[in-house]
């Protein structure tokens, strides 16, 4: 009985982990891509120490990220920077589709959170980049638009009807508790393929928003694959089932490395000065480079030098 009792426990843990799943209807009209990210978000607030707004603003731009991503081959991927002259000065979020995502917050500290008073204090007056790093492409694709929209799903869409006249809607849904601490967070990405146009897309959406909201299903613990049933009203093939992760690649090797593009004057001076961490931007990590790493890298230029 306890085994089996453990089996059932593991299984349910699999399936209510962070996931995304895509679709395309039998009648090759709609890609829709449904994700749950709620661990990751609250990794991503843990990791930068995020407060109620920027936590949710990230952990949207983390599951659209996512999304966008998993319609992509191999390791190819997407990075998505937002601007603004607000409380929110940079959204950066970066995703592949095997199912890795990371990115960062920055906050304006001359604004006060207590004197925001619409979403235009927040996110606005700004920019959209989308960065595509392909297979085949030797140079990067930038998409580029003026921000113009406060929420992140409405920027996106207005991203995929200016740069990539792709019909698209998108629906982005956050739970926090009463101090401000995410507890779920998911999103849909509903796109029209070739053959159909904005009405079959607002038809799908506009089904979706007379369901419950993705986070309350979730707090009921239904998976991903159950959504399906409730959200999805007519036949589908799945062609995507991965699980998601909030993860950066980041290591103290990788920093060490960039160190050895400076001079030799300016590792002495790190060294002298104490300057030993690094920190790494998506994800906060820090790592602390030691008087055996100074003496290599001053060892390896001095030898360059000779």
């Amino acid at each position: 009985m306890n085994q089996e009792y453990n089996t059932d426990e593991l299984k349910k843990q699999f399936l209510l982990r962070d996931r995304l799943i895509n679709i395309i209807s039998k009648d090759g009209k709609l890609r829709v891509s449904f994700i749950k990210n709620s661990k990751t978000s609250i990794d991503a607030q843990q990791k930068h120490v995020l407060d109620y707004i920027s936590a949710t603003y990230l952990a949207q731009l983390l599951a659209a990220n996512s999304m966008i991503a998993s319609f992509l081959k191999g390791e190819e991927r997407i990075s998505i920077d937002i601007s603004s002259n607000n409380y929110l000065k940079r959204l950066y979020s970066e995703s592949n589709q095997v199912g890795e995502v990371r990115g960062y917050a920055i906050v304006n500290n001359d604004i006060q959170i207590d004197n925001l008073t619409s979403l235009d204090d927040i996110l606005s007056d700004g920019f959209l980049s989308v960065t595509r790093i392909l297979y085949n492409n030797n140079e990067p694709t930038k998409g580029i638009i003026e921000v113009k929209s406060q929420t992140i799903d409405k920027i996106l869409e207005d991203y995929f009807t200016q740069s990539e006249q792709i019909p698209s809607k998108l629906i982005l849904d956050i739970l926090s508790d009463d101090d401000g601490n995410i507890i779920h967070s998911g999103g849909i990405l509903i796109q029209a393929l070739p053959g159909a146009d904005m009405k079959e897309v607002m038809e799908l959406y506009n089904y979706i928003l007379s369901k419950e909201k993705i986070t309350d299903y979730f707090i009921i613990e239904k998976s991903l694959t159950e959504l399906l049933d409730i959200f999805i009203p007519f036949e589908y093939d799945v062609i995507k089932n991965r699980q998601i992760d909030f993860f950066c690649r980041c290591t103290k090797d990788r920093f060490v490395n960039t160190l050895r593009s400076l001079s030799l004057f300016d590792i002495r001076e790190m060294r002298q000065l104490k300057q030993n961490e690094l920190r790494c931007h998506y994800c906060n990590n820090a790592y602390f480079i030691e008087e055996i790493d100074f003496q290599n890298l001053i060892d390896e230029k001095q030898a360059e030098l000779n």
